[in-house]
């Protein structure tokens, strides 16, 4: 799944406002998340 997709789904709905917050939150776990699956 691409991350706007999944930040489409979080935002379902949402006006921009909303879907920028759900990006910004989402952000660190996948920043997270990429430098976990490269590092193993």
């Amino acid at each position: 799944m691409k991350t706007n997709d999944l930040i489409d789904l979080l935002a379902t709905d949402a006006g921009p406002a909303p879907r920028a917050l759900a990006a910004r939150r989402l952000s660190p776990a996948l920043a997270l998340a990429s430098v976990s699956y490269t590092h193993l």
